[in-house]
């Protein structure tokens, strides 16, 4: 039986070199979640969070994916998978939207 590897988080692997043993990973944009860090953090101190826990998902990254939409960097991959996109995690309308 030949297991295929698959991780947590693309700075385990290069997904796309050559002979890669890696197949998927899950993921998110460090530029994404930073952000909603600091959105939680304003809706914590304004006293509007109103929760105790805050979800900044992850999505899954194929090696195939990745080679198929020929993605080198994270603004293509952040243009190809939307879901990467945490805009509407922590927000209220007093708070400005950070464009990546």
């Amino acid at each position: 039986m030949q297991v295929e590897d698959a991780g947590a988080g693309d700075e385990e692997a290069d997904l796309t070199a050559a002979n890669s043993p890696w197949v998927a990973t899950a993921d998110t944009d460090p530029s994404a979640v930073g952000a909603a860090v600091v959105r939680t953090a304003a809706l914590e101190l304004a006293g509007q969070l109103g929760k105790t826990s805050v979800d900044f998902p992850a999505v899954a990254i194929t090696q195939d994916f990745l080679r198929k939409n020929k993605i080198e960097n994270m603004d293509q991959l952040r243009a190809a998978l939307p879901a990467l996109n945490l805009s509407k995690v922590s927000t209220a309308d007093w708070i400005p939207n950070v464009a990546h």
